[in-house]
């Protein structure tokens, strides 16, 4: 598994050193362009990539630190919330200062 995070976003980095990582200034996934892996999480694992709020559930089921977290951000998938609160702040997500 591996996760392409922006590498300007604080909240991103520190979510990438919590599991392999690889930010987007080294390598991007297949398929994603720059812009597009500057604007959410992407996870590949297992041959299929996640993007977004589905790559937040997939590391809830892979990792045993997110498990606490798994059930919430389900509920938040079924009630159809998920996508849109991480779209959310994404849009609000900070940058390195000196950063765009």
């Amino acid at each position: 598994m591996r996760a392409y995070v922006d590498g300007d976003c604080p909240l991103c980095r520190a979510l990438g050193r919590l599991v392999p990582s690889v930010p987007y200034q080294v390598e991007l996934p297949p398929g994603v362009s720059r812009k597009e892996a500057e604007e959410a999480l992407h996870l590949w694992d297992e041959n299929r990539l996640y993007k977004g709020f589905d790559a937040l559930v997939r590391l809830g089921w892979a990792y045993p630190l997110f498990w606490p977290l798994y059930p919430f951000l389900r509920l938040l998938g079924w009630m159809g919330l998920g996508e849109r609160i991480y779209r959310a702040l994404a849009l609000r997500r900070p940058k390195r200062k000196g950063r765009g």
